[in-house]
């Protein structure tokens, strides 16, 4: 079950404005462990509405023995720090007469996104020359799309393509000309668009969403048993089934039912049953030759609705908002060189890590071991057999990583992102974490930790004209 706090930072805006003090803050953090329910949904409420002047008597919390107070106020942080998360980082775009590829890459580095262009049977599409002009800020899925009906390009929607490919560098996907990078999986790619129509797409700030199918089935049975008319009607299932796809830095969670709902056919007819059904469909990690494999960032939600006895043309109309929460990183890291300052802890944020060295095994050059420590307040003194106590993000997001450990080169690009534990790998115990140095990419010189936080967003959705099966 979706934790309350979680719906609580979707709805609530800006903070008021009304002066807080410290005594009152300090109150409202008493009571979010307060008998009754109510007042501590009340207090939450507030602490939320007040914003970053309760962060710092929040995070003092975090570090109380009382279990209770320590998870209470760890969510209500999370959801004030989780706010951001849906607001899209706006650029410009200022390319005249530009390759593809330097288009890409820049497109990727000033969005802070994984953007990868692999042109396949086209090894030259790279060095197309576009001219991709925008007036004011752009989101990453509108440059994206900009850029892909520009140089005829559109999304592998692939799940695994990313994965499988880790580590490919220039050369066999990517045109010559391209800087090298690794494909860590976290990546959009963009190929060529040859054959290829689009699905009707919307987007909603950081999210996309795309119809996947339109599905109508109706079952009957020739034969019937028990006095029953011999023509009857088993199964009549209609429903649009809907990909929701957040930017790459976030991870999808739970995917809530459709409010609001409109659906509406060419002939004026409502669409909608009596009792809409939103049915979001599994988006579980699975296995692959023996490793665990990225999640598909593309989870489906299928919408029910009612087939007319006379169909007309099209579904004129399909709008409503669903509810989804999703997990990103706080925006300040914390960074820890690889190469020097070893055995000196780092301190940010109320999270400490330490390097203690770099190792490469013998028979496997490419292979980086790193021995660190790491300790975070809300899990010291946490072990694995503990974690039903005090597991906040595992209750929110089942497949979601508990934070990420990113080495980067000298000029702060990614070069490896491993999933982590904090409650395995943060509790000050040394740890030794691998991560793959290809040949080819630029050294790893530092680790970051980037810290997980979440939160539930309303994302709308509004589609017109769509076929009727």
């Amino acid at each position: 079950m979706t934790a309350w706090w979680l719906i609580v930072a979707g709805l609530v805006g800006t903070p008021d404005p009304d002066p807080r003090t410290d005594a009152k803050v300090s109150a409202l953090v008493e009571r979010l462990t307060a008998p009754r329910r109510a007042d501590r949904e009340r207090a939450a409420k507030d602490l939320i509405a007040i914003g970053d002047a309760a962060r710092a008597a929040l995070r003092n919390a975090v570090g109380s023995r009382d279990l209770e107070r320590k998870a209470q106020a760890a969510g209500v942080l999370d959801a004030i720090e989780g706010r951001h998360l849906g607001n899209p980082k706006l650029f410009t775009l200022d390319f005249r007469d530009r390759p593809v590829s330097e288009v890409v890459d820049a497109i990727a580095d000033r969005s802070g996104e994984g953007l990868v262009l692999q042109p396949g049977a086209d090894p030259k599409r790279g060095d197309l020359k576009i001219t991709l002009v925008a007036e004011g800020g752009v989101s990453f899925w509108d440059a994206v799309d900009r850029l892909a009906k520009e140089a005829k390009l559109v999304r592998d929607t692939n799940p695994n393509f990313g994965w499988n490919n880790r580590g490919m560098m220039g050369g066999g996907f990517n045109p010559a000309p391209r800087p090298r990078r690794p494909v860590t999986g976290q990546e959009v790619m963009l190929v060529p668009a040859a054959g290829v129509t689009p699905a009707p797409t919307v987007r909603s700030g950081r999210f996309e969403i795309s119809v996947m199918n339109i599905h109508h089935q109706r079952d009957m049975n020739l034969g019937a048993a028990g006095g029953r008319r011999p023509f009857e009607t088993l199964t009549d299932r209609f429903e649009v089934r809907l990909r929701v796809t957040p930017e790459p830095s976030l991870t999808l969670g739970k995917v809530g039912d459709v409010q609001g709902l409109e659906a509406v056919d060419d002939l004026g007819r409502s669409l909608v049953p009596e009792s809409p059904v939103a049915e979001p469909e599994s988006n579980q990690v699975g296995m692959m030759n023996g490793f665990r494999a990225y999640p598909d960032q593309n989870t489906a939600l299928s919408i029910r609705l009612r087939y007319p006895d006379k169909p007309g043309s099209t579904i004129r109309r399909l709008k409503g908002t669903f509810a989804v929460t999703v997990v990103g990183t706080k925006s300040d890291a914390v960074s820890a060189s690889l190469v020097s300052a070893l055995n000196v802890p780092v301190h940010k944020e109320g999270v400490t890590l330490t390097i203690h060295g770099v190792t490469t095994p013998p028979a496997m050059p490419a292979v980086r071991l790193v021995e660190l420590s790491m300790i975070r307040p809300e899990t010291a003194g946490q072990s694995q057999n503990g974690m039903a106590s005090f597991n906040r993000t595992v209750n929110v997001v089942p497949n979601s990583a508990q934070g990420w450990l990113q080495f980067v080169d000298a000029e702060g690009r990614q070069i490896e992102r491993v999933a982590v534990t904090p409650f395995n790998i943060a509790d000050g115990n040394h740890r030794s974490v691998q991560f793959n140095q290809l040949p080819g990419v630029g050294m790893a010189v530092a680790v970051r930790y980037l810290t997980p936080i979440w939160a539930t967003l309303d994302v709308p959705f509004d589609f017109h004209d769509l076929p009727m099966p």
